[in-house]
């Protein structure tokens, strides 16, 4: 799965589920295993696609929670946590990683907050995709028709 692929379907399945569910707030709990170089993921995605998708989140109204999560590749991780958060706050992240970092030595060889994709194709179709939608779309309105929508209830915490 690659950048591409990866926004256009979250971009399509989170417009499903906040339409069929309307939550009021949203836990986002930002997971980098999915990025390229990671040793137990399987896709090839950058922080830049999963930055795309907790943005569109966060600009969907209700209040949202954001935090970190797993990955293996810890200097990748480490990179993604920081262009998402970067990006909720529209700060300008520079390019490079400051050589006073004491990790420093673990963000190479470039050094910078990138994540390169590699060269393994995408085995995802346009077509395969599409297929996972529309089966999306039929279990959403399937569960709509079994199970009323009922607001939760919030419990007070003491």
């Amino acid at each position: 799965m690659d950048d591409g692929s990866y926004c256009k379907m979250f971009d399509s399945v989170f417009t499903l589920v906040f339409q069929n569910y309307q939550p009021d707030v949203i836990v986002v709990q930002c997971g980098a295993d999915g990025l390229a170089g990671d040793p137990h993921g399987g896709f090839n995605l950058t922080p830049a696609s999963l930055s795309h998708c907790v943005n569109k989140v966060a600009k969907s109204g209700p209040p949202v929670l954001v935090l970190g999560g797993g990955g293996y590749n810890i200097p990748n991780t480490v990179r993604c946590w920081v262009r998402v958060t970067a990006d909720l706050l529209d700060f300008d992240l520079p390019q490079d990683i400051p050589d006073s970092d004491p990790y420093f030595l673990e963000y190479g060889p470039d050094f910078t907050f990138s994540v390169t994709p590699s060269n393994i194709k995408n085995p995802n179709t346009d077509e395969e995709l599409k297929e996972i939608l529309t089966l999306l779309q039929q279990n959403l309105d399937k569960m709509n028709e079994n199970v009323p929508m009922e607001p939760a209830s919030v419990a007070t915490v003491i």
